[in-house]
């Protein structure tokens, strides 16, 4: 799972999504990223966080090393679920504009336990986790990534925002989880297809858990039955303040 992990974070590092290709990773020009890999880069000199992170990075170094090392701490238990699954899709063309999201917009529950199963809140942790989606096939045995035969320019399956970052909201029962959502991710080809979320801890670079999607379909614009009406969950959850479409009739939206 490491080597996988570290192609993960790889690719994380190295793909420019406005223009949709891989960036060069060897090239003598090129300045190094400054990422959460780096063990001893001063992240709060180079990059604007939020009050809380704020707060994170003015821990006094032992507390910092003690988040930093699993010996001697037991370890809180994560459950990654998809609360909301992918069921169809338009497919996008190969244009920067066409984009037709899955639909409805995939939502992953991140729900953390301690060692006597009650629920809590790692918020200490939470700033460090991203949750990445990528394209496989329904068997799970094929990753999609780069449609063959689009060279020079290489085309990607799966386009959109690939990672969320976590929020802390209520769900219909009044509990409390991380949710990740994925609005806006499209799909270039026609067929069947489920995605893979990876859920990764940037500070400890580890890919923590992985979870697979329902199967769901991609169609083409005549074939295409249509978007549905958004669930009582994913409106819940949008008036919390998590990134959604909301769709209260089929033929009309809005944005919340």
């Amino acid at each position: 799972m490491t080597s996988e992990g570290d192609h993960l974070f790889s690719s994380l590092i190295s793909y420019d999504e406005e223009h949709d290709e891989l960036l060069p990773t060897n090239t003598q020009t090129q300045q190094p990223a400054v990422t959460f890999l780096e063990h001893h880069t001063d992240l709060s000199a180079k990059l604007s966080f939020n009050n809380h992170q704020n707060e994170l990075f003015n821990m006094n170094n032992e507390n910092l090393k003690k988040m930093m090392s699993d010996q001697g701490h037991s370890q809180p238990d994560r459950k990654l679920d998809i609360v909301e699954q992918p069921q169809q899709c338009r497919m996008s063309g190969y244009g920067e504009k066409d984009r037709r999201p899955i639909d409805p917009a995939p939502i992953v529950r991140l729900v953390v336990t301690d060692d006597t199963s009650e629920s809590m809140q790692d918020t200490i942790e939470c700033p460090f986790y991203i949750i990445h989606a990528s394209l496989w096939s329904v068997d799970k045995t094929k990753k999609y990534d780069i449609i063959e035969g689009t060279t020079p320019t290489s085309l990607r399956f799966l386009i959109g925002s690939l990672v969320s970052s976590p929020s802390l909201l209520k769900d219909l029962n009044n509990d409390k989880a991380y949710y990740f959502a994925f609005p806006d991710l499209s799909i270039r080809m026609m067929g069947q297809y489920r995605l893979q979320f990876s859920l990764l801890h940037l500070a400890r670079n580890k890919l923590v858990q992985e979870v697979f999607s329902d199967p769901f379909t991609v169609y083409s614009a005549k074939s295409y039955p249509g978007m549905k009406e958004t669930s009582s969950l994913s409106r819940h959850l949008a008036k919390q303040g998590l990134k959604l479409t909301v769709r209260t009739q089929i033929s009309m939206t809005m944005t919340i």
